[in-house]
């Protein structure tokens, strides 16, 4: 019986109430069949454990790899009865054992742990399954990559489950950061998000919202929806080019000229433009900058992106709304015979050009503050 079809079974005596409501049912019905399934020799007492002692304990089963050498500790409860203190038992058993995989199970529910992880029991836990609710192809792709016996003795299992928490503590670390993120990108303005958010909403509406708008709405975001006409902003007047909301470059050249152009995004090609009369541009392109994993400046239009020339633009038109979206970073400007990648955001723009006066061995004096307003 395959693995899944096993864990429907399991999920049938679940539903309708056919194990007892203690630990032997669940290790009789549930863990063992299991084990089984994930090719364990369950009538191996000296691979796969049970009652195995441990610093005055017992824990329900060892499994053992090679026999008698515990590498992952199962500790059952009865159904419902998961979360009566059995994390602190089950992790001073693992303290004295070295072992890399932890399981808590009252045959429902499933948490791996990592014990060598830091922080509290929760902090190392990194998967949590449930027989009952979840989908039974994943929940056997789970077990497989947890407790499969071949991935224990190869070793296989131990490097998934590090690498999974590594995984959850580099996302809990970004979370942190999310916040902060966010109202940097609102606070300078960001290009890109308020175009971004301008294009979706036009796709959505057939009406593009003033940046003013986009910007006001990004600041007040997480606040009370808005729901009454009378609670949107007053109306501005529709800005000239150098009364445009957000950020604004200016460039000091080597030679001294300085650069500023009504948009940000004109500001980095012109200096690029200029650079480029001055060095050549296939120096430039030699600099092998990217940005998206795509050059900044090309001999030509990225090959896998199909666009339609505006003026001296090409704009990709040929994918589905929500592609558009997600590619709108793509666009390039024409520059003579390059392509030079011109949507990154405001701060990549900075990065970008910094890198490419660092490869021609130059300074750039770059100036970023609020445009002017008239």
């Amino acid at each position: 019986m395959s693995l899944q079809k096993t864990i429907d079974g399991i999920r049938d005596g679940l539903e309708q109430q056919r194990f007892h409501e203690n630990e032997m049912s669940v290790r009789q019905g549930i863990i063992e069949p299991l084990l089984r399934g994930l090719g364990w020799p369950t009538n191996d007492t000296r691979v796969v454990y049970p009652e195995y002692s441990i610093a005055g304990g017992r824990v329900d089963y060892a499994l053992c790899y090679p026999p008698v050498e515990p590498v992952a500790l199962i500790e059952a409860k009865s159904i419902g009865k998961i979360d009566e203190g059995a994390e602190q038992q089950l992790f001073s058993y693992a303290f004295h054992e070295g072992v890399p995989i932890l399981v808590l199970t009252d045959g429902q529910q499933w948490r791996f742990f990592y014990p060598a992880g830091r922080g509290d029991y929760d902090k190392r836990k990194v998967c949590v399954l449930n027989l009952r609710d979840g989908d039974s192809e994943k929940n056997a792709n789970l077990l497989q990559r947890y407790l499969c016996y071949t991935s224990i003795q190869n070793g296989d299992a131990f490097r998934a489950i590090e690498a999974d928490y590594r995984l959850l503590l580099s996302q809990r670390e970004a979370a942190k950061h999310l916040p902060e993120t966010w109202r940097g990108l609102v606070e300078e303005a960001d290009e890109l998000l308020i175009e971004l958010v301008a294009e979706a909403t036009e796709s959505v509406c057939g009406h593009r919202p003033s940046e003013e708008l986009v910007l006001d709405f990004l600041k007040n975001l997480g606040n009370a929806p808005v729901s009454r006409e009378d609670s949107l902003p007053p109306p501005k007047p529709r800005p000239s080019p150098r009364s445009r909301i957000g950020l604004t470059f200016i460039v000091t050249m080597p030679d001294g000229d300085r650069i500023e152009r009504d948009t940000i995004r004109a500001t980095f090609v012109t200096v690029i433009e200029k650079l480029g009369e001055q060095f050549g541009m296939d120096r430039l392109v030699d600099l092998g900058i990217e940005r998206y994993f795509k050059p900044i400046i090309a001999t030509s239009k990225h090959l896998q992106f199909q666009q339609s020339q505006s003026g001296s633009h090409y704009i990709l038109a040929n994918q589905t709304t929500e592609d558009k979206k997600r590619d709108l970073k793509f666009w390039q400007v024409q520059s003579g015979s390059h392509y030079i990648l011109a949507n990154q955001s405001t701060k990549d723009k900075e990065r970008d050009l910094k890198k490419i006066a660092k490869g021609l061995g130059i300074e750039l004096e770059i100036e970023c503050r609020p445009k002017e307003t008239v």
